[in-house]
């Protein structure tokens, strides 16, 4: 009877070990508007560095370059448009979590 269940618990476990890897994958998968705001938030901070190091008579450059930062920030996407393709993202993946989990019961 015991190795009757062995094959059963095996398969049991790859089918845990798909579960686990698939949850996995979507922790750390960065959706592209997150990794578009990572871009402009670096462009931004390298803008303030450069504004923070002209003199004190550099208004015009100092202006051009709060134009730009503030240009930067208009296109940076928002936390919704982030968590709204997350969701999409999961939503893809669910199926197979579904197929998986019914597996398992």
């Amino acid at each position: 009877m015991g190795e009757q269940r062995k094959p059963v618990l095996e398969a049991l476990n790859v089918k845990r070990s798909e579960l686990k890897a698939i949850e996995s994958e979507l922790k750390s998968a960065k959706v592209p508007s997150y990794l578009r705001r990572e871009e402009l938030r670096d462009q931004v901070r390298e803008l303030e560095r450069q504004r923070a190091n002209l003199g004190i008579f550099k208004g015009r450059e100092k202006k051009e370059i709060t134009a730009k930062i503030e240009n930067l920030n208009s296109q940076m996407p928002t936390s919704d448009t982030i968590s709204a393709e997350e969701q999409e993202m999961r939503k893809a993946k669910q199926p197979i979590i579904d197929e998986i989990k019914g597996a398992i019961a």
